[in-house]
């Protein structure tokens, strides 16, 4: 599968390749797995070591600077959504990008920014600018059950999750095995929020599914 562009979906038919017995009861409604990629946050490190942040944004014409609030620049961009966030340590991180590679091209292109900006002052650290340790630290993506869900009891079956109706219309469920949680809402919407890679969405996604298949309306 590939995540490309802005929204993009990635979609898996369960059950093709199975023989399924037609006079079988069915527990719970049968849908597709299915989720959209809202917001893929990752970082890099620049190579450039360390960065004069005031420098940065008095050269950059869309940087950010206050270092009385934020330790770090932002630099925003006319042709795309999201910001780079920048700190003196040379760390770089982008955010609202739509999949891994779309954050990639986005940190690129920070690092050439702030390599021209800094090459009059320091040529030989422009010169070592290039990405290392890219990674990807965050998923932020949203999918739908297509059956409404008994929260109260949900959270009765389960030890990780946090639901107080008063509070948020939201069950948060937390995975101790994967790096990531989700919010369930009664209509059966899904948030997912993963600390990993677009594999581990997916794992997720399924838990989410397993949990919540005895409990549906």
């Amino acid at each position: 599968s590939r995540f490309e562009g802005h929204g993009q979906k990635m979609s898996r038919f369960d059950g093709e390749s199975e023989e399924l017995d037609p006079l079988a009861p069915l527990d719970f409604p049968v849908y597709r797995e299915e989720f959209q990629v809202r917001n893929v946050c990752a970082c890099c490190e620049a190579g450039m070591g360390e960065l004069d942040l005031r420098l940065i944004a008095f050269r950059h014409r869309l940087a950010e600077y206050d270092p009385k609030r934020s330790s770090n620049v932002v630099l925003r961009s006319p042709h795309f959504d999201g910001t780079i966030l920048i700190w003196s340590s040379g760390i770089f991180r982008v955010l609202g990008a739509t999949s891994e590679d779309d954050a990639r091209e986005r940190l690129a292109t920070a690092v050439k920014q702030v390599r021209r900006i800094i090459r009059d002052v320091d040529e030989a650290a422009a010169r070592k600018a290039r990405i290392k340790n890219f990674k990807v630290v965050l998923v932020t993506a949203f999918s739908d059950l297509h059956a409404p869900v008994r929260l109260q009891a949900l959270s009765d079956s389960l030890s990780e999750c946090e639901y107080d109706p008063e509070i948020s219309p939201r069950l948060t469920v937390h995975f101790k095995d994967i790096p990531g949680k989700a919010t369930i809402t009664a209509q059966g919407k899904v948030q997912l929020f993963v600390k990993s890679d677009f594999h581990s969405v997916s794992k997720v996604l399924h838990r989410v599914r397993e949990v919540c298949a005895p409990f549906h309306i």
